[in-house]
C-alpha cells in the first residue's frame, strides 16, 4: 500500500506566470473516511467522488501550501481511483496539472 498526498492545483501557464484556477486541500477531520463522507475544501458544482480514502495520517507538511489535514490514500487495490468533476476550465488554455 502507499500513500498519496495531494496539493492539488490546476492553473494555466503563460511564460514564466501561472494563475490557478482551482485548488483543493482535501478538507480536514480526524481518522479515516470515505470520499463521500468527507467534507471537502471545494462545494458544487464540484464533485468528488471515488474508491481510495481521505486519511489524517501522513498528511503534508514543509512546503507552501500544504495543507496539513488531510491526503486521499490509494491502497494497494487494482482500480482504486479518485475523481474530481466539475471544474470550470472553460476560459483558459494550455491548462497543466500539479499534484
Amino acid at each position: 500500500m502507499f500513500a498519496v498526498v495531494f496539493v492539488l492545483g490546476a492553473g494555466v501557464q503563460a511564460s514564466n506566470a501561472q494563475t490557478v484556477f482551482f485548488s483543493e486541500n482535501i478538507g480536514s477531520g480526524s481518522g479515516t473516511q470515505s470520499i463521500a463522507a468527507t467534507t471537502f475544501q471545494n462545494g458544487a458544482p464540484v464533485t468528488f467522488s471515488g474508491t481510495a480514502d481521505t486519511r489524517s495520517t501522513g498528511v503534508s507538511s514543509g512546503y507552501a501550501g500544504a495543507s496539513g489535514g488531510k491526503n486521499v490514500f490509494f491502497t494497494g487495490t487494482a482500480g482504486t481511483n479518485f475523481v474530481i468533476s466539475g471544474i470550470n476550465s472553460s476560459n483558459y488554455e494550455n491548462i497543466t496539472l500539479q499534484l
